[in-house]
């Protein structure tokens, strides 16, 4: 798995989190870092920020990994975007860690 996000504190407490569950996670801050990741290993899912410069980090969906877009942004529009990028599932974020691990898996199935 690997998790794309550019706010380290945020990024850190995911990959925690789905370590807790021994879900075994690599992380990027950015297209580039995420773009050589999938290069060398491609992940089994992309965990992918949606807001920081979110077109770049679009390019990152719709890749043979299954995806799941993260946004702290609660409006429609943003989800129907990243459904439309390729998205398998959007999180508004901040959440609970368990939501995020009880969507992976479902993601995962």
């Amino acid at each position: 798995m690997l998790v794309v996000m550019h706010q380290s504190p945020m990024r850190e407490s995911v990959v925690r989190a789905l370590s807790g569950e021994n879900l075994t996670s690599r992380a990027a801050d950015d297209v580039s870092g995420a773009v050589a990741a999938c290069e060398a290993q491609a992940p089994h899912l992309l965990l992918v920020d949606l807001d920081p410069g979110a077109d770049a980090y679009r390019e990152l969906l719709g890749r043979s990994a299954p995806a799941i877009g993260l946004t702290t942004r609660h409006d429609t529009q943003t989800k129907l975007t990243a459904f439309a990028a390729g998205a398998d599932d959007v999180i508004v974020i901040p959440c609970a860690p368990a939501e995020i691990v009880a969507r992976v898996r479902a993601v995962l199935r």
